[in-house]
């Protein structure tokens, strides 16, 4: 169920899709470390109830929920790992719509900013400006797929992910880093990924690029992809979001005897 309903505040975060992948031994894009970082705790911020085809969501509480989630992953993920934002060469989130993992991605940088501020320390462990300009530009070209796209749910990190490795040199509509010096992507750069889902699940974990990344990239043909969509009016869509088979509470009736003794 990824509707929200017409005219509702959730409604420009909605939509479904997939990114598929193949993965082996020997990858050709980027290798997955094993340094999962997860937290998980009993969030009510989303529900898809079975009785309506609209999902429910605690907007804003939600969004607080992720912004806590990610600081408190990435704090354990370098504290488990001895790094730090100056590691990285860019960071991918989980993006129901783009703005939400650059508040993430900001409040964990103003965490490090105060700690440094409250210990008079600042020093290589701290975050260097360079690397905050970096981290900044790249988060923008993660999320230049997903402008066109939409939420995709669980697959947005990794339409983030290609859109970063696929737009980090390429000028495919209007498509570029908002900071010309910023450096290309290279082999053995670490790329850092939030994956988060509401009731709520957190993980953080990295992977590094590997030689010859670019060569088993498909930019050019996912550009096309995305040019040769038809654009529909919003009364086209409208007409077309309200075309749905009857759902409904009376739809979904179960025998009393299956659900004796039982606590849901």
């Amino acid at each position: 169920i990824a509707r929200y309903g017409l005219a509702t505040p959730g409604e420009v975060t909605q939509g479904a899709g997939a990114v598929a992948m193949l993965v082996s031994t020997n990858p050709h894009v980027l290798k997955i470390n094993d340094d999962s970082v997860v937290k998980s705790a009993d969030i009510q911020d989303f529900w898809r109830p079975v009785y309506q085809d609209t999902a429910l969501a605690r907007g804003k509480f939600s969004t607080e929920q992720y912004i806590q989630f990610f600081c408190d992953v990435w704090q354990k993920y370098c504290a488990q790992n001895n790094c730090n934002f100056n590691d990285f060469a860019g960071l991918c989130f989980h993006l129901p719509y783009t703005k939400m993992g650059l508040k993430a991605l900001k409040a964990a940088m103003d965490s490090c900013d105060n700690t440094c501020n409250a210990t008079n320390t600042c020093n290589a462990t701290n975050l260097s400006e360079s690397s905050r300009k970096c981290l900044l530009s790249r988060y923008e070209t993660s999320t230049k797929y997903s402008r066109r796209v939409g939420n995709i749910y669980t697959g947005s990190l990794y339409l983030g992910l290609l859109s970063l490795l696929e737009l980090d040199e390429l000028e495919l509509d209007g498509c570029t880093h908002e900071n010309s010096d910023i450096p290309p992507l290279k082999s053995g750069d670490k790329i850092g990924l939030f994956s988060y889902g509401s009731g709520a699940v957190g993980e953080f974990f990295s992977a590094t690029l590997v030689p010859g990344f670019k060569d088993a990239l498909f930019a050019r043909e996912h550009a096309d992809m995305l040019d040769s969509r038809v654009r529909l009016s919003v009364a086209d869509y409208e007409a077309m979001f309200s075309s749905v088979a009857p759902y409904a509470p009376e739809d979904f009736v179960s025998d009393t005897s299956h659900r004796e003794r039982a606590h849901f």
